[in-house]
């Protein structure tokens, strides 16, 4: 079970989205992604699927509202997070660069 700090994040960080006549109040990208990477391994069945919307969506987050926002979590979290993003977000942006790059090398030869 998540802690109520856990989710704190979630509910202090909030964005409103008009849908269908709806205004409806939901987490900040960027504080959905702080979240997921703290709880992460506690999701040990749906660790994998959440890293993969983590990874998807962290490239087009607001970077200064990211930091801000991991700034304000507990030391703990912090190390959680930055460990994160060094054994998964860091990696998974390489080996994006290199798929491009492959890609690019290909489209110049053609």
């Amino acid at each position: 079970a998540q802690t109520l700090r856990d989710m704190e994040i979630l509910i202090e960080n909030t964005i409103k989205v008009d849908y269908f006549g709806m205004t409806l109040e939901l987490p900040s990208p960027e504080a959905f992604v702080l979240h997921k990477m703290t709880i992460n391994k506690e999701r040990k069945e749906k660790s994998e699927k959440d890293r993969m919307s983590i990874n998807e969506m962290y490239r087009h987050l607001d970077s200064n509202r990211f930091e801000s926002l991991l700034l304000t979590q507990t030391k703990k979290n912090q190390k959680i997070i930055r460990s994160y993003i060094d054994h998964f977000i860091i990696p998974a942006i390489e080996e994006t660069r290199r798929i491009e790059e492959a890609r690019g090398k290909i489209f110049q030869k053609n």
